[in-house]
């Protein structure tokens, strides 16, 4: 029978002092009064408990042993996380997103935004001193093309397949600065950044390359850093399509490939890019855009208003989570952890063929045939060269910055291909200031602002979305009667009508 814990621990205790086991039987009490159970079967039922008890605590060693390995390298890591410097600016720049954190007070809710009252501000981001009422699409400065640094390129002069190369091209602010290692590490490849942040590039380029070993470092020369400085930026507004065409002015090679930093690609498609089946395809169409499917995965810790030391580790959890390649995507998307990008805005993903990617072999490039909204916003690879439409810097913040450039592609004559085995994960971060800003107003609380209760009509270019549908409206006015139309791929039948989505 199995002992109770005191008296098996006292056994065990006993054994272990035991100069000789073989007279084992001579020092334990009687086990049984009965006397059918002789000496010899006492002898050896006592010896099979005590080759028990060694397992029994062999075993508890070895598990012991993992958990403490496991807890010491995870300690090791933050421990060198937080030693690595004493740098102030360091350590406030790597932890931006958790300053304000504490465990002694309830975290107050964040104030909705108010109405976009600043005229100057909004002088600043379109350049003009007109109000939203008043400007159209001749007062926006809407670009055509790249600037005359880019490459000319041509289809009477193609590339040979074996003469392409890619170039990974993101942003970041300074709290998302870790999440650039992250792209270091699962792509090999040259990468250009450009950065939100008062600090010079040689400062952001030592602290990837010694200060945030923590999360992986990038290599010597791996990533060409640009920054763009706070002044001059209205307060609250983050630049981001400034900060897109900033980082695609230091592209080197024949082809680009962009992505946002919270978006982390497999770990084979700097390779499967690199293919004969993709090259070739390339080398064909210089307007060819090649689709990499968007995932999301479920945060498996919270990071939000946490300690530092908190936030480093729950940084570390989910990262061990990203998927690098199809097989871990595969696992997660059975388990239900992973879905496509983003349910809450199908247009933006849903033109892509997920279904038809799951069958795909790695490098096998499929064509879109149609497309089935606007709002159709992928993360593509496609060729740097002048006529690639640019960014609209306009867009500052969220909503619309990414699909526009979408919509001027598909105009001027981009074909879309999805390319099998490859694809970008999202990291679970909590929701950005610049959405929570976008979101706010016609579905806020204040239920006193909403149209249908007021007596007089609201000028809904007050808030952020008014002025981004705004700025849409304009630009998509622009598009038609300044781009020529050369599309070759059509809306779906069926496609979805996003301009009942605008509020203005």
């Amino acid at each position: 029978k199995t002992l109770p814990h005191s008296k098996s621990t006292s056994f065990q205790r006993t054994i272990r002092n035991l100069p000789n086991k073989s007279n084992i039987v001579a020092t334990m009490p009687t086990l049984s009064s009965s006397n059918y159970i002789n000496r010899h079967k006492t002898q050896n039922f006592l010896m099979f408990i005590i080759q028990k008890q060694k397992v029994i605590v062999l075993c508890s060693s070895l598990i012991v042993c993992t958990i403490m390995f496991i807890t010491f390298t995870k300690f090791h890591q933050m421990a060198h996380y937080y030693n690595i410097t004493n740098d102030h600016d360091s350590i406030q720049l790597l932890h931006a997103s958790s300053r304000n954190a504490t465990h002694t007070k309830k975290k107050k809710k964040e104030p909705i935004p108010t109405l976009i009252d600043n005229k100057e501000a909004l002088a600043k981001l379109i350049g003009t001193n007109k109000s939203l009422s008043e400007i159209t699409w001749k007062d926006l400065h809407f670009q055509q093309e790249q600037p005359s640094m880019a490459p000319l390129c041509s289809n009477d002069t193609p590339l040979l397949p074996d003469q392409i190369n890619f170039t990974l091209v993101t942003q970041v602010s300074e709290d998302r600065l870790w999440m650039l290692t992250q792209h270091c590490h699962r792509w090999p490849g040259p990468i250009s950044a450009a950065v939100f942040t008062d600090f010079p590039a040689s400062r952001i380029q030592q602290i990837l390359l010694r200060e945030n070993e923590v999360y992986g470092k990038c290599s010597l020369n791996q990533v060409t850093i640009t920054t763009l400085t706070k002044a001059g930026v209205p307060e609250g507004e983050y630049p981001v399509n400034a900060l897109r065409n900033l980082a695609l002015q230091n592209v080197q090679t024949t082809h680009l490939f962009y992505a946002d930093v919270d978006f982390w690609s497999s770990e084979n498609l700097y390779e499967t890019l690199h293919s004969s089946s993709v090259t070739t395809r390339l080398s064909q169409d210089d307007k060819l855009a090649l689709v990499v499917p968007a995932f999301q995965m479920k945060r498996q810790c919270d990071d939000h208003g946490t300690s530092k030391q908190a936030s480093t580790m729950c940084r570390l959890n989910n990262m061990e989570y990203m998927p690098m390649n199809r097989s871990e995507i595969f696992n997660l998307i059975q388990k239900e952890n992973v879905t496509a990008f983003d349910p809450t805005n199908k247009g933006g993903h849903g033109s892509t063929l997920y279904e038809e990617w799951y069958l795909q072999q790695d490098g096998e490039v499929r064509d879109i045939p149609c497309i089935s909204s606007n709002r159709y916003e992928p993360y593509v690879a496609v060729r740097y060269c002048r006529h690639l439409p640019p960014f609209q810097e306009v867009f500052t913040g969220y909503g619309k910055n990414k699909m526009t450039q979408i919509m001027q592609m598909r105009r001027t004559g981009y074909v879309f291909s999805q390319v099998g085995g490859v694809f970008v994960i999202h990291y679970p971060h909590h929701t950005a200031k610049a959405r929570k800003a976008w979101s706010a107003g016609k579905r806020s609380s204040n239920s006193h602002l909403l149209e249908e209760e007021t007596s007089t009509p609201i000028d809904w270019t007050q808030f952020k979305r008014g002025q981004v549908d705004k700025f849409f409206v304009e630009f998509r006015s622009w598009l038609n009667a300044a781009v020529e139309e050369k599309s070759r791929v059509e809306m779906c039948v069926g496609a979805v009508n996003d301009d009942e989505n605008l509020w203005i």
